[in-house]
């Protein structure tokens, strides 16, 4: 590749990720201490995992434990933060995304709290500019998955409801 068609390549890369950079991942909705919180997010994962208390232990109770990933700006620290070490318990926390399809995806999440939160920032040289953002871990007891739209984006059907880790239920 000479360096004509490699400059070409990076206008054309440097042009895609600036179409996307105003557009967030999804955006997360709380109300801590009456105060009502909003963030952006570049990055979330929702999700359960098992644990138990000895990994050896097969026929021990494992308890699921059911957790938000998330990546934001900076400027969402402080909030966090504050929350995380005041060990707020927010109420609800409604996390609201894009399916594939279009349709807009909700998570309620109820009992959610800031189990982590950390400023990073990292640079692949000297020369290269920073990318610094946060990340935090938030846990929660319920979460309902509601789809505002035509249904599954993998065109299957829609699943309804949610699950409650207090109860042990499906909501």
């Amino acid at each position: 590749m000479n360096l004509k068609n490699l400059s070409l390549a990076v206008s054309l890369l440097s042009a895609a990720s600036l179409a996307h950079a105003g557009q967030p991942a999804a955006t997360l909705a709380c109300v801590a201490n009456g105060a009502n919180i909003s963030i952006n997010l570049s990055y979330f994962d929702v999700g359960a995992s098992t644990s138990t208390g000895d990994p050896h232990d097969w026929a021990g109770a494992r308890s699921p434990v059911l957790s938000l990933t998330i990546n934001a700006a900076l400027a969402s620290f402080q909030t966090l933060y504050q929350n995380a070490a005041a060990g707020t318990v927010m109420p609800t926390c409604t996390l609201s995304t894009l399916a594939s399809n279009g349709d807009t995806v909700q998570f309620v999440m109820k009992s959610v709290q800031v189990k982590s939160v950390a400023a990073q920032a990292s640079s692949a040289s000297v020369a290269a500019p920073a990318a610094s953002f946060v990340n935090a871990v938030l846990g929660y007891a319920s979460v309902t998955v509601i789809d505002t739209g035509s249904g599954a984006d993998d065109g299957g059907a829609s699943p309804t409801g949610g699950y409650d880790l207090g109860q042990n239920t499906k909501v």
